[in-house]
Formats: C-alpha cells, sequence, structure tokens
C-alpha cells in the first residue's frame, strides 16, 4: 500500500507539470469552457473533472486537441488506479501440505513416487488413492506477484510513459507559451482565469454566488490565450480571452507586459 501510495502521489507530480502545458498548447489552438480549465488546474485527478473531460470532447476541434484530452482522461484514470492495481500485484500465499491418511486414522506426510521393496518386482511404482489424500494449509507463508497483474501493471505503465512523453513534446516543440517560459501554475491560473471572466461578466460580480456564475459563464463559448496590444504603454498583453481568435503567435521581437 505504501508503495503504490508513493509511486501514485510521485507519477501524479510528473503529469500535473505535463497537464499544464499541454492545456496551454490546447487553448492556443482551440477554446475549452473556462470550467474544465479551472478543474484541470486545480482539481485534476477528480471525478468531477473526468466528467467535465468526458463532456467537452463534443465541442472541441482538431484531432490534436482530442487525442490530447483523451489522453489526460486516460491518464487520471490510471494514476487512481495504480495503487489498487499494486496491491493486486503483489501479496501472501500460505504453505499448503499433503498428507496421506492410513485406515487407522494416522496421517504421514505424502512424498512424490513413494517405493515400497516388497513390490519393486511386480510395479515400477505405487500407486495410492487419491480419496486418501488430505490438502491442509500451514501456518507459514511466502511472498510473491501474480503474474497477470505484474503483466497488466508493466503493460499500461510502459503505455502510459509512451503516451505521456508523447504529448509533453508536442507541448514543448509548439506551445508559444511553453517556449517562451510562461508556464502555467495556480497563481498564474487564477490571474488568467478571473481575467477572462471579468471580461465576460464585467467587473461587478462581487454579489455573485457560485451557482450564479456557473449559470451566467455557461451562457458564453470556451476561453483561449490571445494577444492585445496596448498602444498606451507599447506593450502586447498575453490573456485568457473569450474572444474566439486565430491560432496564437507570439514574437522575439515584441514585448509583452501589462
Amino acid at each position: 500500500m505504501i508503495v503504490g501510495r508513493a509511486a501514485q502521489a510521485f507519477i501524479s507530480y510528473l503529469f500535473y507539470s505535463v497537464s499544464m502545458d499541454v492545456s496551454m498548447r490546447m487553448m492556443e489552438i482551440t477554446a475549452l469552457p473556462i470550467d474544465l480549465f479551472t478543474s484541470l488546474v486545480f482539481s485534476p485527478f477528480t471525478f468531477t473533472t473526468k466528467v467535465k473531460i468526458v463532456n467537452s470532447l463534443d465541442r472541441i476541434t482538431g484531432w490534436r486537441v482530442t487525442t490530447a484530452m483523451i489522453w489526460i482522461f486516460f491518464s487520471t484514470v490510471y494514476i487512481a488506479s495504480i495503487p489498487a492495481i499494486n496491491d493486486a500485484m503483489t501479496g501472501y500465499v500460505p504453505y499448503h501440505t499433503a498428507w496421506v491418511i492410513g485406515k487407522d486414522g494416522g496421517r504421514v506426510i505424502y512424498s512424490d513416487d513413494p517405493k515400497d521393496p516388497e513390490f519393486s518386482a511386480y510395479v515400477s511404482e505405487l500407486l495410492l488413492n487419491g480419496a486418501d489424500l488430505v490438502c491442509e494449509q500451514n501456518n507459514t507463508y511466502k511472498w510473491g506477484f501474480a503474474a497477470f497483474w505484474v503483466l497488466l501493471s508493466v503493460t499500461s505503465c510502459t503505455a502510459w510513459i509512451i503516451g505521456t512523453y508523447a504529448i509533453w513534446l508536442d507541448a514543448q516543440h509548439h506551445s508559444e507559451l511553453v517556449r517562451k517560459g510562461r508556464k502555467m501554475g495556480m497563481n498564474r491560473a487564477i490571474i488568467d482565469a478571473a481575467e477572462a471572466i471579468k471580461e465576460a461578466l464585467g467587473p461587478d460580480t462581487n454579489a455573485y454566488c457560485e451557482k450564479e456564475l456557473e449559470k451566467a459563464l455557461k451562457k458564453h463559448p470556451g476561453v483561449m490565450f490571445s494577444v492585445e496590444e496596448r498602444v498606451e504603454t507599447g506593450t502586447e498583453h498575453i490573456k485568457l480571452s473569450y474572444r474566439k481568435d486565430e491560432k496564437l503567435q507570439l514574437s522575439w521581437m515584441k514585448k509583452y507586459g501589462a
């Protein structure tokens, strides 16, 4: 159990970083529901997030985004199942001892291919009545692996590593934000999400309850990253926006700020 939980924590940490880069890559290409974005950032491994991922599949476009979203769903399910797979893979099996019961009720330990010199002239081995054999568990145990679960664990882990590396590699080479060093984290996500919500609902949202915010935001399309020119400061502003835009393009020759 300890090993399973430790492996789960380590893999969760690695995949969270990967999923943040992949999420930015997706939102540079197409719009995603803002509640899905916040769920991926703040609670990526919950059941609610899995439901939102499935519900979003019919709304997103492009095979790259769809493939990445399906892989994120598969990964969250796989990571949640790691402790159970590890527990099923290993365990303790009791030793058993075979006894031969005599006509007088006495018992002796069974041994393979018993020989009796009085019968050696007639038969090569003594055949026993199977009804007189009893197999009983003793008080000793041995630790071992279950072959099926070991194979399942190795196969699923290998598939997960290959698939996760593929989507990570795609984000590292094709995401404008990742390549420019604008990594996503909880604080960065709070700022980006708050700016997008303010754009959609305006500044007067302090009296909204959670249900009212959810209902109001569902009326708006998904969000994606875009660039807004700030003439007064001579800079360009990177933001999450409800405004549909082309694929995000950044330039090393431009200054991005407030």
